[in-house]
């Protein structure tokens, strides 16, 4: 009678391992083949791409002139991707969260390739085109321009070039987008280090995705580029903290004596950064049993930091003026709200009007910000409970507010940076990605939510916010900005007006750049209350006139407010404006190329 029960019991157990055997064995198969789809889509979006590529001249947005099934195919293969890599995270049954890892990889690897794809010159006036030729310096002479504030980007790009035998527009624009990827990366081991859990660098990985830093993922600048270093900077600090080899130690001091040489500003956060960190370790000896001790604790990183920092940058006179800017604004001299005139328009806008296009340009961030805030007060809850895991979680999430603060407190008292790349840089998202990972698994993994529950929302989250980045990254008019391509045909017309322009005559841009003089076109070019443009100049003026500038000034969603400088469009302007400037007897034509145009006005009576 015992041997029956003892059997039976036996037979039951078999059957219900085998039971969840293949359960297992069929979520695996499933896993399969939704991957095997993503590839598939990823495969049929590339074809369409290839398919309507190059572009045929300027474009108002890249999102609208390709077909909308190759976006369903890239978004659908992002939330796979995503998907895989939450659901892995929450069952942690196997390493599969890699194969989802490398979609989400490869889909923003050819989001932001698009560019490429169109065959746009560059992307973005006028600093990437600067960068480019200070690149391209370097790699045909070898040689570091005077005066060269940011030569780590320039040697990058010069190194690429020479390594990848492309033309030099094309490696320079493959720069931020390879920087974009090691971000990813990077941000998956930061999380890996820093992380009590193997489950929360796993959830950074899909959180990662999100093109926090807007149009700082497809330009060439040294300050995006410096940025999405952060995340390698502080991996291998806590690195060398959980495991100090001398290897770990030495590729930081070089990435420390580097980071310099990138850009002065993000390098000022870093010094912060790594001061704050020192304290922190202090504080985390002090109330909880961290493995640092305060013997350890050692401010050489920030020292290093700062006098290479200080010897380079005292080369420079930029030096003096930008103390002197600093303690202006410190001591009220200056305005506490630096350039606050760009910040009119937005106003303008009227409440809502604004929180829509917050939500459209940088929802994702906010996403983020609403996390990581929470997960600050959890860290501040955990940290007060002496609970030593969180300890490294600790110094991150206060790298995270220092990073934001000390940055915003730059960026307004030197008063150099725009609004616009304020708000794209968004500095502390660097260390975003890893503290809401350990947020939305510590809100969504408890006994009293079903796990489906859980994985759903958690991807829901992280699909959303990555949805808002992929359609915010490039300007359009779905964010109220023109598209920043610059064409071919641009930098023709640009080459020529260039060789055959006149110094002493004015310059009015309509769409693109100058070096001289400037001379801000009326409204319609003053028409109608003056007959011709003659009336409203003083002296001889070239107006440039390129195809962007039509397109933005025809576009009626861009009609009522336009988030752009005026070297890209403005309202004001119509398709019977630039008819009737034809016609005008004051205005000749020097040269067109469809695209780019020249024209000069003269004023009334003659050539001044």
């Amino acid at each position: 009678m015992m041997g029956g029960v003892f059997f039976r019991d036996k037979l039951a157990k078999s059957r219900q391992f085998e039971g969840l055997l293949n359960a297992e064995t069929g979520q695996n198969r499933l896993l399969k083949i939704i991957s095997s789809i993503s590839f598939i889509l990823i495969a049929l979006a590339l074809i369409l791409i290839a398919k309507d590529s190059p572009a045929r001249g300027y474009e108002l947005s890249i999102y609208s002139c390709l077909p909308w099934i190759t976006w369903l195919f890239l978004i659908s293969t992002l939330a796979i991707g995503i998907s895989i890599i939450v659901y892995e995270a929450f069952t942690s049954k196997s390493n599969f969260w890699l194969v989802g890892f490398f979609i989400i990889l490869l889909v923003n690897f050819i989001i932001l390739s698009l560019q490429i794809f169109r065959g746009y010159y560059v992307y973005g006036l006028p600093d990437p085109l600067a960068h480019l030729e200070y690149a391209r310096s370097i790699a045909s002479t070898g040689f570091i321009s005077e005066g060269n504030f940011y030569p780590v980007t320039h040697i990058l790009g010069a190194v690429l070039i020479e390594i990848s035998s492309i033309p030099p527009e094309i490696a320079m624009k493959y720069l931020p987008v390879i920087f974009t990827v090691l971000f990813m990366l990077f941000t998956y081991l930061l999380a890996s280090v820093v992380s009590p859990k193997k489950e929360y660098g796993i959830l950074a990985a899909a959180a990662s995705s999100a093109l926090l830093f807007s149009y700082y993922h497809l330009t060439p600048y040294p300050h995006a580029l410096s940025l999405l270093t952060f995340p390698l900077m502080f991996y291998l600090y806590f690195k060398s903290l959980n495991t100090p080899s001398l290897s770990n130690k030495i590729a930081l001091i070089i990435l420390i004596l580097l980071f310099p040489f990138f850009h002065p500003v993000l390098e000022m956060v870093l010094i912060s950064c790594l001061v704050i960190a020192e304290v922190a370790k202090l504080g985390c000896a002090r109330r909880i049993r961290y493995s640092c001790r305060a013997g350890n604790i050692s401010l050489n990183p920030a020292l290093i930091s700062f006098i290479t920092f200080f010897l380079w940058i005292s080369y420079f006179a930029v030096l003096g003026s930008t103390v002197r800017r600093v303690f202006r604004w410190v001591g009220g001299e200056a305005s506490v709200v630096a350039r606050a005139g760009e910040l009119e328009p937005v106003f303008g806008l009227g409440p809502w009007g604004f929180f829509k296009l917050l939500l459209k340009m940088y929802g994702h961030d906010l996403i983020f910000v609403i996390l990581s805030l929470i997960v600050l007060a959890i860290i501040i809850r955990y940290f007060l409970q002496r609970r030593n895991e969180v300890g490294n979680l600790f110094i991150l999430s206060l790298l995270f507010l220092t990073s934001s603060i000390i940055y915003i407190i730059l960026a307004m008292s030197l008063g150099l940076v725009t609004w616009g790349r304020i708000l794209g840089a968004n500095i502390g998202m660097w260390a975003a990605p890893v503290l809401a990972s350990f947020g939305l698994y510590e809100m969504f993994r408890r006994p009293k939510i079903p796990k489906v529950t859980g994985i759903a929302a958690v991807a829901i989250i992280l699909f959303s916010a990555s949805t808002i980045g992929v359609f915010s990254v490039y300007r359009s008019p779905w964010i109220s900005q023109p598209n920043w391509q610059v064409t071919q045909m641009d930098m023709r017309g640009s080459e020529w007006f260039s060789s055959h322009k006149l110094s002493d005559f004015a310059f009015a841009p309509m769409g693109w750049i100058g070096g001289y003089y400037y001379f801000k076109m009326p409204e319609h070019f003053g028409y109608p209350e003056h007959k011709i443009v003659g009336d409203v100049i003083e002296k001889n003026t070239y107006i440039v006139l390129t195809e962007r500038f039509k397109q933005a000034s025809e576009e009626p969603a861009l009609k009522e407010w336009m988030n752009i400088p005026d070297c890209f469009a403005k309202p004001g302007f119509n398709r019977e404006d630039f008819v009737r400037i034809k016609e005008d007897p004051s205005v000749n034509e020097v040269y067109t190329n469809k695209e780019f145009e020249v024209l000069m006005a003269m004023p009334k009576g003659g050539v001044q």
